[in-house]
């Protein structure tokens, strides 16, 4: 699943939750977008708590080769 924000942002959810797994999400993100936008984190916080309504959130910054 592929996100866009407004701004141009693509985010990538490693596993989307079911609706019977929303306690956890987890979310790949690229280091030049953490050292680029400085609301990123903010804006992963909200969407997974109040949209998605997750308890735990993993982020992970990945360089791609992994």
């Amino acid at each position: 699943m592929l996100i866009q924000e407004r701004d141009g942002t693509i985010i990538r959810l490693l596993s989307p939750p079911s609706d019977t797994d929303r306690q956890s999400v987890q979310v790949e993100v690229a280091p030049e977008d953490v050292e680029h936008q400085g609301s990123l984190f903010d804006r992963l916080i909200e969407y997974a708590f109040t949209t998605l309504g997750a308890r735990f959130l993993e982020v992970r910054i990945t360089t791609g080769e992994e």
